[in-house]
């Protein structure tokens, strides 16, 4: 379900943004900026004692209307995980990653007529929805496994496609010159890998568990002008 889900929102919200830009003529300026944030992984794969792990992150941003803005950046980063119980096998996986990502973010508020008069509506019209797509280049070194069961890979290095969702905020902190502004933002991504090897196992047999998956939540600054 997540594999038609998460393309479905993104060709939803490309379209809504390209209509509302549309019908919103007069809002056009064509902002450019650029944005670099750090935040923490939380992976959600065969290997269940998830581990906060690192994400650090640059993007180029262009905004070609108020209420749409397009990130395109790399990710860098790692995600982990470990179950060493008493029973059972010992099973953990360590996953550095490289990702360059697209997201077309949209925000709501931003088409507002009133959002110079209305203080609610001037805060809001930084909160987004996104959605995007990133190609996930890991070097995967995982405890060897030498039963079928688990679909041990050990080490070894591989390219995922990811489709991501993403909620977040945008607070102007300063404004730089006429045009230009310092943004704090923040953001909550959920990222569907679209295979099951990520984190190194794949359970046999093939298909019997749910693709890896990882949600992050990160912060960051951006120069917009």
């Amino acid at each position: 379900m997540k594999r038609f889900f998460i393309p479905l929102l993104f060709l939803v919200l490309v379209l809504a943004s390209h209509f509302s830009a549309l019908g919103q003529a007069t809002k056009y300026f064509n902002s450019w900026g650029i944005s670099i944030g750090g935040g923490i992984n939380f992976p959600y794969t065969d290997v269940k004692e998830a581990q906060p792990s690192p994400d650090l992150s640059a993007d180029f941003l262009i905004q070609p209307f108020r209420s749409v803005q397009i990130a395109a950046g790399l990710h860098i980063g790692s995600l982990t995980s470990t179950n060493e119980g008493d029973s059972g096998p010992k099973i953990r996986f360590n996953t550095t990653y490289l990702a360059p990502t697209i997201v077309v973010r949209l925000f709501p508020f931003a088409l507002s007529p009133n959002k110079s008069e209305n203080h609610f509506i001037s805060l809001a019209s930084g909160l987004h929805v996104g959605a995007g797509a990133s190609i996930l280049n890991t070097n995967v070194s995982a405890n060897r496994l030498w039963s079928k069961d688990y679909g041990s890979y050990g080490d070894f290095t591989a390219s995922h496609l990811v489709y991501l969702a993403e909620l977040g905020y945008q607070y102007p902190l300063a404004k730089i010159g006429e045009y230009s502004q310092l943004l704090l933002m923040a953001q909550f991504r959920l990222n569907f890998a679209q295979d099951d090897k990520v984190d190194g196992y794949m359970p046999l047999p093939e298909g019997s568990s749910a693709n890896d998956a990882y949600n992050t939540l990160s912060v960051g600054v951006a120069w917009t002008w």
